[in-house]
């Protein structure tokens, strides 16, 4: 008696594998992207609360206008434009108290604390921009 598969049986085997890979490929790539996501409301929250503190010191009567003098930073650093870097987004702050994550073809967030994608490709479409004002509410863009 001999041992071993048939190719029927192995047919059927490579067909089943590919049914899953076709499902679960697809299904893994939209994971990531969401999981890119998951830092900005923390790290939003995080520039909001340095905007807090500089605007409460003694020497400072509005928020910052730029990130750059919050001295706050991520571990990518600084782009050479002045933009703080992560690894998936730029962040930014200005002094403006509300928040706008921008619409349509203006895609730039205004807000105390700031963020929009490197690569807009890599993320879902509504985390493309983000903002938060100094109730710490966090927008996305909506488009």
């Amino acid at each position: 008696m001999k041992k071993g598969f048939t190719l029927l049986e192995v047919m059927i085997v490579v067909a089943v594998m590919g049914i899953i890979a076709a499902v679960a490929i697809p299904m893994y790539a939209d994971y990531t992207k969401r999981a890119r996501t998951t830092e900005i409301p923390f790290l939003l929250r995080s520039i909001v609360q340095y905007q807090i503190a500089y605007k409460a010191s003694p020497q400072n009567a509005n928020y910052a206008s730029e990130i750059v003098s919050l001295e706050w930073t991520t571990s990518s650093g600084e782009d050479p434009s002045g933009e703080i870097m992560g690894r998936y987004y730029f962040f930014g702050a200005t002094d403006d108290e509300g928040c706008d994550p921008g619409s349509g073809s203006d895609l730039l967030p205004i807000g105390l604390a700031e963020a929009w994608a490197k690569e807009p490709e890599e993320l879902p479409p509504n985390w493309v921009v983000a903002c938060m004002d100094v109730t710490l509410e966090l927008l996305t863009n909506t488009d």
